[in-house]
């Protein structure tokens, strides 16, 4: 095979010259992003004296965020499930660093309402005070399973208990802006694939969700939808209450994590993918920045979606104040017993 592309190009010099003017293109875009686009904020502000919250904090842009935050100062609280990975990255640290870093670990499952509402009493007892609650776990299309509340999984861990940790944490969050002279933050990490989904109401009720009518993209992109539009309807909350509490969403972009392990893809199509992958496809900590700038940037616009460190244009979908309601209603309801 290899021979016979070698003879190929050399009976054909266009062949080898387009391939060549192909990959230096691929090359060349990717330059560009790296330095023009996704490396340009450069956050310097220090977190000194501040608590973050962060789940799903040990791996991916979530492990990357938790890093760059315990570097800037900041005492990073890590909710995940993974006790042994959470454990490394903070031996890690540990290690690599001049300093030790105030980061520590917190259990918390959140295919279970009750481990939230757990690591929540947790936070609210033992932390003096939660300056930033970042909702970074997710799942994208694994099999399908149902939650022990009765949930479809990747629904209630992208969207429901993100929701009821948000809730859960409020009060904190409320009480931290009003010691400080700074407000609180509460950050969502989304996905530009919420504008491929759709409000079901049948996602919210317990015991719905089954294997016959599972579609795993589909249940991803109706997560991050959901839960922009809970934002967008919490932040409305927050402003008629007079709370000191920030809402801001921040897409990290397309980035090569564990997120996507579940993906079953052929050879082939590992093949078409990979030009775009090398052109489009960020690292961890590319795409920890806009995550980073959110949480550090004096100035920050709330109610924003937020990429390459810039609040971006709303779409259509995520502008409907009749269907935020609708959301947040339906949240509230799926969640209540877990809220009193």
């Amino acid at each position: 095979m290899v021979n016979t592309i070698a003879h190929l190009m050399s009976s054909y010099p266009f062949i080898h010259y387009s391939c060549l003017s192909f990959v230096t293109l691929i090359i060349s875009f990717r330059v560009y992003c790296q330095h023009f686009v996704w490396t340009k904020c450069v956050p310097k502000n220090s977190m000194k004296g501040k608590t973050v919250v962060i789940t799903g904090a040990n791996s991916g842009v979530g492990k990357e965020t938790a890093r760059e935050l315990a570097l800037k100062g900041a005492r990073v609280v890590m909710g995940c499930r993974d006790r042994h990975s959470a454990q490394q990255l903070i031996q890690q640290m540990n290690k690599d660093l001049a300093f030790k870093p105030n980061i520590v670990y917190k259990n918390i499952d959140l295919c279970s309402f009750a481990s939230v509402k757990e690591f929540a009493e947790d936070i609210i007892q033992n932390e003096r005070s939660v300056d930033i609650l970042i909702n970074n776990a997710a799942v994208f299309g694994p099999p399908f399973a149902l939650t022990v509340d009765g949930f479809e999984s990747q629904f209630q861990t992208n969207h429901l208990s993100s929701a009821l940790l948000t809730l859960l944490l409020s009060p904190k969050l409320q009480t931290s802006s009003q010691m400080s002279s700074h407000r609180s933050r509460v950050l969502m990490i989304t996905s530009t694939l919420y504008r491929k989904g759709v409000i079901d109401e049948n996602d919210f009720k317990k015991g719905y969700a089954s294997l016959d009518n599972y579609d795993k993209r589909k249940a991803y992109n109706n997560s991050k939808l959901a839960n922009i539009l809970f934002a967008r309807r919490l932040h409305k909350n927050i402003v008629s209450d007079n709370q000191l509490i920030d809402v801001l969403i921040a897409s990290p972009g397309i980035v090569w994590t564990n997120l996507g392990r579940h993906l079953m893809l052929k050879w082939w199509q590992k093949c078409v993918l990979l030009p775009f992958a090398v052109m489009f496809v960020r690292t961890p900590k590319q795409g920890a920045q806009t995550p980073v700038h959110c949480t550090t940037a004096q100035s920050i616009t709330s109610d924003s979606l937020y990429r390459n460190c810039c609040p971006q244009e709303w779409d259509a979908i995520v502008s409907d104040s009749v269907l935020s309601d609708k959301v947040y209603e339906l949240t509230i309801k799926a969640i209540e017993n877990y809220l009193k």
